[in-house]
């Protein structure tokens, strides 16, 4: 899924294979795409004044070759956007990519209940700003207005997110993978993201777990 996008040219083209890939693995297709640009991820957290994250671990990392420089210390802080940005994009952990996945998914959460916190209400129109200019999304106004609604009622303490289970270092082809297990992400998709009234069945979700030139389930 990572190499997807890039790999099919980007922009529309590159957005219609992720969308064809991603149908292929949960057995239903994605309703829409939001296409966000890293600066505004800057921007948002900067604009609601940080957020207080507890870093896992030290986190020390320099490649000039991709203009990335990491250097947090462990503990609970206040990262401003650039700090914020160093923490998602950290990737030498133990159990590598799922680990950093994790914590990516901990910080947007932090990230969402600090925008949606009554102060930062009032910054509604400059997020919209920052959402219009480095953002692309093929939602509709009327879309978007809802999903703001229904953010207002979340509550982010209850907010899960998964990782699709699966085990890394499996050589496909040639290629580094992360091989998911067919049933196990399956199971996920009935019980959390199933647009249907019935269950999905395996013979819907087209995951390869082999070398060979067909699908494995």
């Amino acid at each position: 899924i990572n190499s997807v996008y890039g790999a099919s040219g980007k922009g529309e083209k590159g957005i219609a294979a992720l969308k064809k890939q991603l149908a292929a693995i949960l057995g239903f297709e994605v309703d829409g795409y939001v296409l966000v640009d890293l600066e505004a991820f800057i921007e948002t957290v900067d604009l609601v004044g940080g957020v207080t994250f507890n870093v896992p671990q030290r986190m020390y990392y320099n490649d000039p070759t991709q203009n990335l420089y990491i250097d947090l210390q462990a503990g609970e802080q206040l990262l401003d956007g650039q700090h914020a940005m160093q923490l998602v994009r950290y990737r030498r952990y133990a159990e590598a990519d799922i680990q950093r996945t994790k914590v990516q998914q901990d910080f947007l959460k932090a990230l969402a209940k600090k925008c949606l916190t009554f102060g930062n209400i009032t910054k509604i129109k400059p997020m919209i700003e920052i959402f219009m200019e480095y953002v692309d999304t093929d939602l509709t106004l009327g879309n978007m207005v809802y999903f703001a609604q229904e953010l207002l009622k979340c509550n982010f303490d209850d907010m899960e997110s998964f990782t699709l289970p699966g085990r890394g270092g499996v050589m496909i082809n040639g290629g580094d993978h992360y091989a998911l297990f067919p049933s196990q992400v399956l199971e996920i998709v009935n019980e959390n993201f199933n647009p249907y009234d019935t269950d999905i069945p395996l013979s819907n979700l087209h995951i390869r777990t082999s070398g060979g030139s067909g699908s494995s389930y």
